[in-house]
């Protein structure tokens, strides 16, 4: 994508802290062309045929910009009722926003300041949320890991935690989103530490490049990747052969190199490629945690900042083969979220 129709702002609070509204749009029946004209970026019929009022087009309101038109059963989440909360109620947190597109999505990363510990290295854990008003993502909770050394960040939310809300009308509060942000980073810190078992966990030469040919990445990357294999002091790293070694080169590779070249939607979906291919390959085979999606908010409201108390890492429970998995709480709106997926994918 040129880079004048992708336009990144980092922190930058105008363009996450906006007012989101809607409109209805009327779909003629007789879809000619002559009845068609387009005023503020929005295609507006002006025709005398009926029309059909099934959509809305979902705008800024300061700008009038127009990010997405949809169904009638979209409900956009504004990047405020997310951020805010998050942002005020868990202190200590360090953040960076990306704004695309003037506010069109966003991609957040927040860090735990607390150190964990791995191979002598010194890491961090982190959430990685996503949020779009143009229809491209649904708002997204991802677990990510912090490499301090390389200053390298690579998501694992198939291994760590992940929570998805789709754009649905619903009844969330804002106090549910922080409180479900604080619960998913808490539950990433306490499974990195189970990462240490891939320090002894040998891979060997064939067996790295079968993995990254699995990966959706360019060609060029894959090349780099087997370069920075061949010459670990490249990340700093004393040597290869196992798979926390596999994480850290990943990780470099994604944070400074091919982030380099690509905007931050097209590394998002490589992230989301990779980040399955290292749970089915790589990492060990104990289950995320899933948070239930109710269609009814059934967290208690979230602690003020001066009340919030500091963050704890939890005790960890082993799991074993005979313990079931923990049940996921389903939406009594399952069927009408895909019947409203399949519509959607239909209008495109």
């Amino acid at each position: 994508m040129p880079d004048d129709e992708y336009h990144v702002t980092t922190n930058r609070r105008s363009d996450w802290d906006f007012t989101v509204i809607t409109k209805e749009v009327g779909i003629p029946i007789d879809e000619s062309p002559e009845n068609y004209n387009i005023q503020g970026g929005v295609r507006v019929y002006t025709g005398m045929s009926d029309i059909a009022p099934r959509y809305k087009a979902i705008l800024r309101e300061d700008t009038m910009q127009v990010f997405y038109i949809g169904s009638q059963q979209y409900q956009p989440i504004p990047h405020r009722l997310v951020l805010a909360p998050i942002i005020h109620g868990m202190p200590g947190i360090q953040m960076h926003i990306k704004s695309v597109n003037h506010g069109a999505k966003i991609f957040a990363d927040f860090l735990d300041p607390r150190i964990i510990v791995i191979g002598g290295e010194n890491y961090r854990g982190g959430i990685r949320l996503v949020n779009s008003l143009d229809g491209t993502f649904r708002l997204t909770i991802e677990g990510i890991l912090y490499r301090v050394r390389t200053n390298s960040v690579l998501m694992l939310s198939e291994f760590l935690s992940s929570f998805e809300r789709r754009h649905i009308i619903g009844n969330y509060e804002a106090e549910d989103f922080a409180r479900i942000a604080r619960e998913t980073l808490e539950t990433v810190v306490q499974r990195i530490s189970n990462l240490q078992s891939l320090t002894t966990v040998n891979v060997t030469d064939v067996a790295f490049r079968q993995l990254v040919e699995r990966m959706e990445l360019p060609q060029k990357y894959k090349k780099l990747a087997y370069e920075i294999w061949e010459t670990p002091e490249i990340v700093e790293l004393p040597s290869t052969g196992t798979a926390w070694a596999v994480l850290n080169i990943l990780a470099y590779l994604v944070t400074h190199e091919v982030s380099r070249n690509l905007n931050d939607e097209a590394v998002y979906r490589l992230q989301m490629n990779m980040d399955k291919v290292l749970a089915r390959h790589l990492l060990p085979s104990t289950p995320r945690r899933e948070l239930p999606q109710p269609t009814t908010p059934s967290f208690p409201p979230g602690p003020t900042p001066q009340e919030h108390p500091p963050l704890a890492v939890p005790q960890a429970v082993p799991r074993t083969n005979d313990t079931p998995p923990r049940p996921v709480v389903r939406s009594k709106s399952e069927n009408l979220d895909d019947l409203l997926d399949k519509l959607e994918r239909d209008l495109h």
